[in-house]
């Protein structure tokens, strides 16, 4: 099955599902939704001005059930112009697909699928990407559910907290289209209940 990025339909992807770097445990599901289960880094391309990671991590459907999903972190390493901790985008990407392989973090270049990263980056900024659950990972995509991809856009924050040196404070801007978009209002309508931490 084809997936989309950007309007391009793309049947090729760099890494096929079913890599370890994406399979989890029940064990992993089950811990408190917002731990970061596992991190690789992502090649960025050479003078690009930020560090990058492939994150897998515990998250919920709308239902409260534990499950996990992948996602991206770009941490720009230009100085900001506030002091204090990095502020954070938190990405939530259109339609893609339904298919396990049409995860962003799947693509050829993944960092591409972020629109305006290079603009963010140059502004010092963190952006954290969601995949949504059954994207890149096993299980359910819920695509369009709001509540479980709001869940995991906000997770997906939380993981990237945990990453080692990172420096990324509590400030988040949601911000996505299409899909994207409906996950990101559903995401500033939890945000207070669900990640009061944000």
């Amino acid at each position: 099955a084809g997936c989309l990025h950007v309007t391009v339909t793309m049947p090729a992807h760099a890494r096929p599902p079913g890599q370890p770097f994406y399979d989890a445990s029940l064990e992993d599901a089950a811990r408190p939704a917002g731990s970061l289960v596992r991190a690789e880094p992502l090649a960025l391309p050479p003078l690009y001005r930020a560090k990058a990671w492939r994150i897998l991590y515990s998250t919920r459907d709308y239902a409260g059930r534990p499950l996990v999903s992948s996602g991206m972190v770009i941490i720009s390493t230009v100085a900001q112009k506030q002091a204090g901790p990095r502020k954070i985008v938190a990405w939530a990407h259109p339609t893609t697909g339904t298919q396990r392989a049409c995860a962003p973090t799947l693509a050829p270049l993944p960092h591409k699928t972020i629109l305006g990263l290079n603009e963010l980056v140059s502004l010092g900024a963190a952006v954290v990407a969601t995949d949504y659950p059954g994207l890149g990972t096993t299980g359910p995509t819920g695509y369009l559910v709001g509540k479980g991809q709001a869940y995991a856009l906000l997770d997906a924050v939380k993981a990237a907290q945990r990453l080692p040196n990172g420096g990324l404070g509590r400030d988040v801007v949601l911000w996505g289209y299409s899909q994207g978009g409906h996950a990101a209002l559903f995401a500033s309508q939890l945000a207070g209940r669900y990640a009061p931490t944000l």
